[in-house]
């Protein structure tokens, strides 16, 4: 085994031209689409001695839901234990 080729398998693939069907290839090209996700903020001033709630509105152009998994703040990451993440959908 070589490091990082663990999981490659060589394979050949043999394909056959249908005789009724000569112009259309024995194989299909698929490319995953591009996935987009945006988050916007709804602007609110915030202040420890009086919070409230900031509302992140996050999309994905995925058919896998999104998901926020942490939050940053001047790109450090702000400990889990200081905010809290509801859920839910509104269309």
């Amino acid at each position: 085994m070589e490091d990082k080729s663990e999981g490659l398998i060589a394979t050949t693939f043999t394909g056959h031209y249908d005789a009724a069907e000569l112009d259309t290839p024995p194989f299909a090209i698929y490319y995953p689409k591009e996935v987009l996700n945006t988050a916007v903020v709804d602007e609110a001033t915030f202040s420890k001695a009086t919070p409230v709630d900031s509302i992140f509105t996050i999309t994905s152009s995925s058919t896998v839901d999104a998901e926020c998994v942490s939050v940053k703040l001047n790109n450090v990451t702000v400990a889990s234990a200081d905010y809290t993440i509801g859920t839910g959908t509104e269309q």
